[in-house]
């Protein structure tokens, strides 16, 4: 269904409203919002103490915005402990990772393979002191292990692609689900989030059983493409059902829970 103009307009307004009680520089917020930042990095101040250095005028704020403001990734909460381990692929600049660290206290594994990005997360997890629970790895994970290109968008911080080819690339080391899992001596994943461009179907369908026996819940932000069968998040949707989670969808986001367990 078509998102209506009241709805959207209404819509707004709540997120600007929560900005202003979320973020402790809000004008910061309006002004990017509005386009009226410049520079090449600014500083976000959030109430809870957390700071973000992001980029103006970019989907930086864009994630910012998901993450704290309309709370897209709250279900990644539920039953999260100090114990947990937890596996961020499309780390980005680790607003995910951190949402989910400084809320729970569990270990989280962030994945990240585009070098800018990279470096603006190893800087927000320094900057907030989460480098005792968040790890960074400058790396992509595909169904194989290795070398492969990465398209990078002109356009979208957060768009940078090992499928959707563009005119900017740049060869990245690349690794498997399962290296990231055996590597790391996780032997129970309790929450899986993905975000990978379109990279989604390549780790999930090169996954074996016995790996995905090994997650508990999983958060995926799914990209449709309609010229390829079986990337699209029905099929999707689909392969996870039957490989024994429970799957909804909300958005753009496919929120999975393990109906097997996890030893």
């Amino acid at each position: 269904m078509t998102e209506s103009l009241m709805d959207k307009t209404i819509r707004r307004a709540a997120t600007l409203a929560r900005a202003v009680t979320t973020v402790k520089n809000w004008p910061t917020y309006l002004a990017d919002y509005a386009g009226w930042m410049s520079g090449d990095r600014m500083v976000y101040r959030l109430r809870n103490g957390l700071r973000y250095e992001l980029r103006p005028g970019t989907a930086d704020r864009g994630i910012l915005t998901e993450v704290w403001l309309r709370d897209d990734y709250r279900f990644a909460l539920d039953s999260l402990g100090r114990e947990d381990a937890i596996v961020d692929l499309g780390a980005q600049v680790g607003l995910v990772s951190t949402f989910i660290a400084f809320q729970t206290g569990a270990r989280v594994y962030a994945y990240e393979p585009c070098a800018a990005n990279f470096d603006l997360l190893t800087r927000n997890v320094a900057m907030n002191r989460l480098g005792s629970q968040v790890r960074p790895f400058n790396l992509a994970v595909s169904d194989v292990a290795g070398e492969i290109p990465l398209y990078l968008s002109d356009t979208n911080t957060g768009g940078h692609s090992a499928v959707r080819i563009g005119a900017r690339v740049a060869n990245v080391k690349c690794v498997t689900l399962e290296d990231v899992l055996d590597s790391n001596g996780i032997s129970t994943c309790a929450l899986l989030k993905v975000d990978v461009e379109g990279s989604e179907y390549r780790i999930f369908y090169g996954c074996s059983q016995a790996v995905l026996n090994r997650i508990r819940r999983i958060i995926v932000e799914f990209h449709d493409f309609a010229d390829v069968p079986l990337h699209n998040h029905a099929d999707l949707a689909s392969f996870l059902n039957h490989a024994g989670f429970e799957v909804i969808r909300r958005k753009s986001y496919l929120y999975c829970t393990s109906k097997i367990g996890c030893n």
